[in-house]
């Protein structure tokens, strides 16, 4: 391995703000890999960021570098719970929120973890319950904005869509997200210089949400209110009088 390439990846990635993901750097450098991806995410008041970093390896030089990562910013999603189709909302969130959705897809998951999962199977048992569940909440259409909501707070920004599908047909009002790039000599943008920006990003989103709704309810009541339309009369003269008479239509 390239311990200088190390130590200067591991004092780029402190100086972004990415401390936790150092002493991982050298497990995934060592498996040769062309590209890897790290995962990273971190709370901000009330916010959650989650990031994914991407290195890519120089084979003539035996360096890898952080090309860019992807961030994005999740606002805290709120909602009255309840119990529909024999699911209890309580229940289910505290079952998503005991589990580490992040480590069950990142490729970086321990072979112990994997051994762990194969020999008692007690966190796929504990999913499979938590997707029946949401299943449930689905067929009712109060249940299936709580189902949204929900994989929406546990699942936006995690990268197994190909197992569980798009979150939210209509989008995520709650999310955004930003790719930053990284070239050579320059340091990048940090976590929290990244977090000002998607929370900008954030504003104008909902600045433009606003819009977009008053925009709708201004043409729903202009459709409702419909103006009178005044026909005038038609004016005629009559052969036989100079004086006209007047014709309602």
């Amino acid at each position: 391995m390239n311990f200088q390439n190390i130590k200067s990846l591991q004092g780029q990635l402190t100086s972004l703000g990415f401390e936790q993901l150092v002493n991982e750097l050298p497990k995934r450098i060592c498996f040769k890999a062309d590209s890897f991806i790290s995962f990273f995410e971190t709370l901000k008041g009330r916010d959650r960021l989650n990031f994914y970093l991407y290195f890519t390896k120089d084979n003539e030089k035996d360096t890898y570098a952080l090309m860019y990562y992807d961030a994005s910013i999740l606002k805290e999603i709120s909602f009255e719970h309840a119990t529909i189709n024999d699911v209890d909302t309580v229940s289910l969130e505290h079952a998503m929120s005991s589990i580490d959705w992040a480590s069950i897809v990142n490729p970086g998951t321990s072979v112990m973890q994997i051994k762990a999962g194969i020999d008692n199977w007690e966190t796929e048992t504990l999913i499979e319950s938590v997707v029946e569940d949401l299943r449930k909440l689905g067929e009712d259409e109060a249940g299936n904005k709580i189902a949204v909501n929900l994989k929406q707070k546990y699942w936006a920004g995690i990268p197994f869509l190909e197992q569980i599908g798009n979150i939210s047909p209509s989008g995520n009002k709650q999310e955004v997200s930003q790719r930053f790039y990284f070239y050579p000599s320059q340091i990048g943008i940090s976590v929290d210089e990244a977090h000002r920006f998607l929370q900008n990003m954030m504003i104008e989103k909902q600045l433009q949400l606003a819009k977009k709704q008053d925009r709708n309810v201004a043409a729903t009541v202009n459709d409702k209110v419909k103006i009178p339309v005044i026909k005038k009369a038609a004016i005629r003269k009559h052969p036989g009088n100079p004086a006209t008479i007047k014709v309602k239509l």
